[in-house]
């Protein structure tokens, strides 16, 4: 399943690459229909807590599901975010949620400049539905959006971290509200 292909993480990606002054090319495919099963709000009550670790062992998430590592098939799923940035790709097929954690490499400007940036950047994209950006705290910033891709409406919550480098770590479904995506990614550690 392309699910992040299919998805087309386009806006993301161009707000956050925008934000640090560099610039990236997206493509979007088609999506594949959202389930009429599946639910559209938080994951099952039975879902255990899990801890979700980067690769390079510098983020770390609690979040309740049933993850699985896709980082092997990153090349697969991906192709708005190059593979040797991507710290994290989780997928949860029972709930329709994935998650993923990026490095977006050295921090160019001061968390409060930049995040502030970004905080612009989400709120001013037209292509953008249903948005919600938080306020920025220890050098955090919380925003979820909808758009629509293709026929079908995608749903993203995500938190940029500022520390030495950016990191960007979001949730993302056809089924999940927004809401609930910024729940699974509230509790983000950083090393």
């Amino acid at each position: 399943m392309k699910y992040l292909h299919a998805l087309g993480i386009s806006a993301l990606s161009l707000v956050m690459l925008a934000a640090c002054n560099q610039q990236t090319q997206s493509s979007v495919g088609d999506i594949p229909a959202a389930t009429p099963t599946a639910s559209a709000t938080a994951p099952t009550a039975t879902a255990a807590v899990q801890k979700l670790t980067s690769a390079n062992g510098k983020l770390s998430l609690e979040t309740t599901g049933q993850f699985t590592d896709q980082l092997a098939q990153a090349n697969q799923l991906i192709s708005d975010i190059p593979t040797e940035q991507l710290l994290l790709l989780q997928n949860d097929t029972s709930n329709d949620v994935l998650i993923y954690a990026a490095d977006l490499g050295a921090a160019k400007a001061d968390a409060n400049t930049y995040l502030a940036k970004l905080s612009d950047s989400v709120k001013a994209d037209a292509k953008l539905q249903q948005v919600v950006v938080g306020s920025v705290q220890n050098n955090k910033l919380a925003y979820q959006f909808s758009e629509t891709v293709g026929d079908n409406a995608v749903n993203q919550a995500c938190q940029a971290v500022h520390q030495q480098n950016i990191y960007s770590v979001c949730a993302i479904s056809t089924t999940q509200n927004p809401e609930a995506l910024a729940g699974m990614i509230q509790n983000i550690s950083v090393q």
